[in-house]
C-alpha cells in the first residue's frame, strides 16, 4: 500500500461528476486561478507602490516563478495526464501538489499567526484545494485499480480444466 493509497477515496468530484472529467476541471481551475492572481497581484501591487516599481518587479517574479510557474505546469500536467489516462502523470501531480499542499498549510500557519484577520479568508480555499486534491487522488487511485485488473487479465496463467 502506498502512501496516497491511505487517503479516504471519494467516488465522485463534487458528488455527481466523473472522476476523470473532475480532475479535468480541477486542472482548468488551477490553471484559471494561477493567471487570475497573477494578474491580481500585478494590479494590485502596483496601485499598493506606486513609487517603488523595482519591488513590485521583483516580488512579481519571485511568486510566479516558485509559486504561480509550479501550478500552472502542473495542472498542464494533470490535464493531459487525465485526458489521456495516463497514470505517470496523473500520480506525479498528485505527489508534487501534496507537497505544495503542505508547504501553503505552513504558510496559511504563519499568516495566522501574524494577520490572523486577513489569513481567515484562505482557509476555506485552503480546504477547497485539498478537496480538489482528494478527488484527483481518488481518479490516480481509480487508474491504478483499472492497471492491476488489466494486468491480471493479461498475465494470470491460464486455468486449467479437470474434466
Amino acid at each position: 500500500m502506498t502512501f496516497l493509497e491511505q487517503f479516504p477515496p471519494i467516488g465522485a468530484c463534487c458528488l455527481c461528476i466523473n472522476l476523470r472529467i473532475g480532475s479535468v476541471l480541477t486542472a482548468i481551475y488551477f490553471i484559471l486561478e494561477s493567471i487570475g492572481q497573477i494578474v491580481g497581484k500585478a494590479i494590485f501591487l502596483s496601485y499598493d507602490n506606486p513609487d517603488n516599481d523595482g519591488y513590485v518587479f521583483w516580488t512579481l517574479v519571485g511568486q510566479i516563478v516558485f509559486w504561480h510557474a509550479a501550478q500552472i505546469i502542473l495542472a498542464v500536467i494533470l490535464l493531459l495526464g487525465s485526458l489521456r489516462r495516463k497514470i505517470g502523470m496523473v500520480g506525479f501531480y498528485c505527489w508534487i501538489e501534496l507537497i505544495l499542499l503542505i508547504v501553503e498549510c505552513f504558510f496559511l500557519v504563519i499568516a495566522l499567526i501574524g494577520y490572523a484577520t486577513s489569513a481567515v479568508y484562505y482557509i476555506p480555499i485552503f480546504g477547497f484545494h485539498f478537496y480538489l486534491w482528494l478527488c484527483t487522488n481518488s481518479y490516480f487511485l481509480e487508474l491504478l485499480s483499472e492497471n492491476e485488473n488489466q494486468y491480471q487479465k493479461k498475465y494470470r496463467p491460464a486455468e486449467r480444466v479437470l474434466h
